[in-house]
C-alpha cells in the first residue's frame, strides 16, 4: 500500500521482502469500512469486492451484542471478508502496475542514516551522500548487500529489525496470554455446530493460489507465529470457554455457517494451555488435544495448511519516526488481534504517510509536514492497542475461576449498553476508523494570511483563520456534479493521490489561481451541484487532502476573505505555490 502511494507521488521506490515467496496463509481475514473507503478512494474497490464478502457487522470481545457497521454514514456500512493473502496479492499487482518493484529474499540486517542536508541517493558505489539512509540487506544467495536510500520505512512487522537498528524504542506488555488457530484442509462438517457452542470459533478461509502446501504440523513460518506477528484479523480473540458463543442469528452469521470451499480456519484459547509461550511450536496433536477437552470432539480436523499460537504482548512504538525512518504497520503497534483492527489499522498508517513523504521527496513538503504522520497516527495506535487490551480482558476474566461471576455480569451490561443506538454507533465508528478524525496541525495555528491590496494577491503575513469543525475528519463521498461533467461521487476525484480543492461557491479566479499556484499537486473543481448534508450546510470550499481528510472547510462568505483564507490552507497543506 505504501509503495502504491509512494508511486502515485512521483517518487521512485522499491520494496525489498524477507520472504522468497508469497506469503499464502492469512492471518488477517476483514478489511473494515474505512480501508474499504481507502480502497475506493485508489479505484481499486472493485477489485476487492469481486473477491470479498461484506457483512454488517462486527464484534467487540465477542459480546453477543454486534456492533452495527451498516448504520454508520459511509457508502461501505460493512466488514469486506477478505484474506490477507488476497489483499497482499492485490496490491502487489497494483504496486508493479505502477512500476514499484518487488525484490523478495532480501532480509534487513542493519541500516545508517546520516540527517543533515537532503542529498541524492549516491550512485558511484561510495558512501550514501549527506541527508540519506545506508540499508545493509542479505540476499537470496546469502550475500550482503548496502541499498542506498533517502528515506526508508520499516514495515516489517512485530520483529521489525528496521525498528531496531534506526533504535526506536518499543514500550508496551509481554504476553500473558495465548491462543491457537488452524486451517484445515479437511473437518467433520457435523461437528462443527457442537465446537461453536463451546465457544469455538469457526470461519471459512479462501484456497490460496499455488501450490497445496504448508506443514503439516507447525507454524508455516517461524517468524510469523510468536506473540509480536499473530493473527491480526480479530478471528482469534473467542475463548473457548467464555459467553462467545456463535449464533445463527449473528450480524455476520456467514462467518459461522462451517466449511464453504476452500479451508476452514478453528480458533480458540485453551483454559489449560493458555500460559504457553507463543513460541511454542504448535503441533497437530495439541490442536486435537484442546478441541476435544473443550468441546468433546476434535472435529475431524486433518490436512492443516496452516497452524499457530499467538499471543497478547502489546507493544506502541515510542515513536513513528526517526529522522529518515519510518516505521508503519506491525512494526509500529502490536497487539491482541480483538475485532480485527490490526491489518486496517497498518493500511491506514500508508495512507497518511504516502502522501506527506513523497512531498518530502519531492520537495514541496510545507515546514512539519512529515512530522504530522506521528502526530496523527500516534494517536490512534495508542487508541487501538489500549481497546485490544480492554477486550482482551473481558474475555479471559471469564477464564479465571475467581473471576467467573463477576466478568459474566460485567459481559452481560456491555451487551446490554451496546444494545443502546448511540453507545453502539460509537463503538462501532472506532472499531471501524470511520470516527478517525486528525487534530490540526501546528502549521495551521501559526501561519497567517493577509490580501495585498497592490495586486489583489495572498501573502503570509495575516491572521491565520481558526480551523473548524470539519478539518482533520475523513470527506464524505457525496455526489457532486462539477462545472462540464456529469455527477460523480467525491471518492471517485481522489484515485490521482492529490489534493482536490471543491469550490461549492463560485470563484471565477479560483481554478486558474490554483492552476497556477499548485497545478501540479492540486486539482480545482467547480461544483454545481451536491449532495446535501446538514454537516455541510453554508460550507463553501473544502480542500480534501490525498487521503480522503478534510484540510480545510470554510463558510466564510467574503470572496475577498475567502481568497485569503484558502491560500493560507494551500500553503500550509500543499506547500509555497510555484513561481514565474
Amino acid at each position: 500500500m505504501l509503495g502504491t502511494e509512494l508511486a502515485l507521488g512521483g517518487v521512485r521506490v522499491q520494496i525489498l521482502e524477507r520472504r522468497t515467496e508469497a506469503q499464502r496463509n492469512s492471518r488477517a481475514l476483514t478489511l473494515h469500512p474505512r480501508s474499504v473507503e481507502l480502497m475506493d478512494q485508489r479505484g481499486l474497490v472493485e477489485r476487492f469486492l469481486a473477491r470479498g464478502r461484506p457483512v454488517p457487522g462486527w464484534h467487540y470481545a465477542r459480546l453477543d451484542t454486534w456492533l452495527d457497521f451498516s448504520a454508520l454514514d459511509t457508502r461501505h456500512g460493512y466488514t469486506l471478508l477478505h484474506d490477507q493473502a488476497r489483499t497482499e496479492h492485490l496490491l502487489t499487482e497494483r504496486a508493479r502496475e505502477l512500476g514499484v518493484p518487488v525484490r523478495r529474499g532480501y532480509e534487513v540486517v542493519g541500516l545508517r542514516q546520516d540527517t543533515g542536508g537532503d542529498g541524492e541517493e549516491d550512485r558511484g558505489g561510495g558512501r550514501a551522500a549527506a541527508g540519506g539512509v545506508e540499508v545493509d540487506v542479505r540476499g537470496p544467495g546469502g550475500g550482503l548487500r548496502t541499498v542506498r536510500a533517502r528515506y526508508v520505512v520499516g514495515c516489517d512487522g512485530g520483529r521489525s529489525a528496521v525498528r531496531r537498528a534506526a533504535g526506536i524504542a518499543f514500550p508496551g506488555t509481554d504476553e500473558t496470554l495465548t491462543g491457537v488457530l488452524g486451517d484445515f484442509a479437511v473437518v467433520d462438517p457435523a461437528a462443527l455446530d457442537r465446537a461453536r457452542a463451546h465457544g469455538v470459533l469457526i470461519a471459512p478461509v479462501e484456497a490460496t493460489e499455488g501450490p497445496a502446501g504448508g506443514p503439516a504440523e507447525g507454524p508455516a513460518d517461524g517468524k510469523a507465529d510468536g506473540p509480536a506477528e499473530g493473527p491480526a484479523d480479530g478471528k482469534a480473540d473467542g475463548p473457548a470457554g467464555a459467553p462467545v458463543h456463535a449464533r445463527t442469528d449473528d450480524p455476520a452469521g456467514s462467518l459461522t455457517d462451517g466449511r464453504s470451499g476452500g479451508l476452514t480456519r478453528i480458533v480458540l484459547v485453551d483454559p489449560r494451555r493458555m500460559r504457553t509461550p507463543a513460541a511454542e511450536p504448535l503441533t497437530l496433536e495439541e490442536f486435537r488435544t484442546s478441541l476435544t477437552e473443550i468441546c468433546g470432539t476434535d472435529c475431524g480436523v486433518a490436512q492443516p495448511r496452516w497452524l499457530s499460537r499467538f499471543g497478547n504482548a502489546t507493544r506502541l512504538a515510542a515513536s513513528y519516526r526517526a529522522g529518515r525512518v519510518l516505521l508503519a504497520g506491525d512494526a509500529a503497534h502490536i497487539h491482541f488481534p480483538a475485532a480485527g483492527q490490526g491489518l486496517n489499522t497498518g493500511l491506514q498508517d500508508a495512507m497518511n504517510l504516502g502522501w506527506k513523504l513523497a512531498a518530502e521527496i519531492n520537495g514541496w513538503a510545507p515546514p512539519g509536514l512529515l512530522d504530522s504522520y506521528h502526530t496523527e497516527r500516534h494517536p490512534v495506535g495508542r487508541a487501538v492497542t489500549e481497546n485490544t487490551e480492554v477486550q482482551t480482558l473481558l474475555m479471559e476474566l471469564t477464564l479465571l475461576p475467581p473471576y467467573q461471576r463477576p466478568a459474566a455480569a460485567l459481559r452481560t451490561l456491555m451487551t446490554e449498553l451496546l444494545g443502546i443506538e448511540e453507545v453502539n454507533r460509537r463503538l462501532a465508528g472506532r472499531i471501524s476508523a470511520i470516527d478517525t478524525a486528525y487534530p490540526p496541525t501546528t502549521a495551521e495555528t501559526d501561519t497567517e494570511t493577509e490580501t495585498d491590496t497592490e495586486t489583489d494577491t495572498e501573502t503570509d503575513t495575516g491572521p491565520a483563520p481558526v480551523p473548524g469543525p470539519l478539518t482533520g475528519r475523513r470527506m464524505p463521498d457525496i455526489t457532486l456534479t462539477a462545472a462540464g461533467s456529469e455527477a460523480v461521487r467525491a471518492y471517485e476525484l481522489l484515485p490521482p493521490g492529490r489534493f482536490v480543492l471543491l469550490d461549492l461557491a463560485g470563484d471565477e479566479r479560483l481554478r486558474q489561481t490554483v492552476t497556477e499556484g499548485w497545478g501540479s499537486r492540486v486539482t480545482a473543481h467547480t461544483v454545481t451541484r451536491h449532495e446535501h448534508r446538514t454537516d455541510l450546510d453554508g460550507v463553501r470550499e473544502i480542500l480534501i487532502r490525498p487521503d480522503g481528510h478534510i484540510a480545510w472547510a470554510t463558510r466564510t462568505p467574503a470572496l475577498p476573505d475567502r481568497r485569503i483564507e484558502r491560500h493560507h490552507a494551500l500553503t500550509t497543506w500543499a506547500g509555497a505555490p510555484a513561481r514565474g
